[in-house]
């Protein structure tokens, strides 16, 4: 199962998922630059198994606390303000898809979000660190709790699959949400 969404939602957690395809052969793509994110965050630094990222300033570390609701998270941190109710948070997970690519994971989105978004659209990929990652977006609701959700995927040659879900208030913009995802993406490093 890849669980596409894993996200903190004002204080519920949420983990749908679909069966990966496979049969395709996985890739990791470092043939194209980095995506140019702008300046890095120098919130708290969180490490998960094979990464480490610096939160946006005024976040803090909840890896703990959203591990208890949900296991799978390997790393959380969230916002310390909340708007309507709804506190920006970021999770990040992984799932296996031996034999998956991120083209049979592009193909599964549309499914695995059905139900749950309004509507995904599928961005162009970008490319973290030297490896590329699918990006998608949309309106989200989950047992009541309405969020918009911006979300990062890849693929590893071995089939390990890592997800990073930013979730935040419907009422803000763009812009707004990019002042959060592209300093966290501009300071991601791989490390394993």
């Amino acid at each position: 199962m890849v669980p596409l969404v894993l996200a903190l939602a004002a204080g519920c957690s949420t983990s749908p998922g679909a069966e990966a395809g496979s049969g395709d052969v996985a890739r990791v793509s470092t043939a194209g630059p980095d995506t140019d994110f702008g300046p890095p965050a120098s919130g708290p630094e969180l490490e998960g198994a094979t990464y480490r990222y610096r939160a946006p300033e005024g976040w803090q570390d909840v890896t703990e606390r959203t591990r208890e609701m949900q296991p799978e998270v390997d790393t959380a941190a969230s916002a310390t303000w909340k708007e309507r109710g709804f506190a920006p948070n970021l999770t990040v997970g992984y799932d296996d898809a031996p034999g998956g690519s991120l083209d049979t994971l592009e193909a599964s989105i549309p499914e695995q979000l059905a139900g749950m978004a309004d509507r995904i659209e599928q961005l162009d990929h970008v490319v973290v660190d030297g490896v590329e990652c699918l990006h998608h977006r949309g309106r989200v609701a989950v047992a009541g709790t309405r969020y918009f959700l911006e979300q990062f995927v890849t693929i590893d040659e071995d089939g390990r699959i890592t997800i990073v879900s930013f979730t935040f208030p419907r009422g803000l913009d763009a812009a707004q949400r990019e002042a959060t995802t592209h300093p966290v993406l501009a300071s991601w490093s791989w490390t394993d």
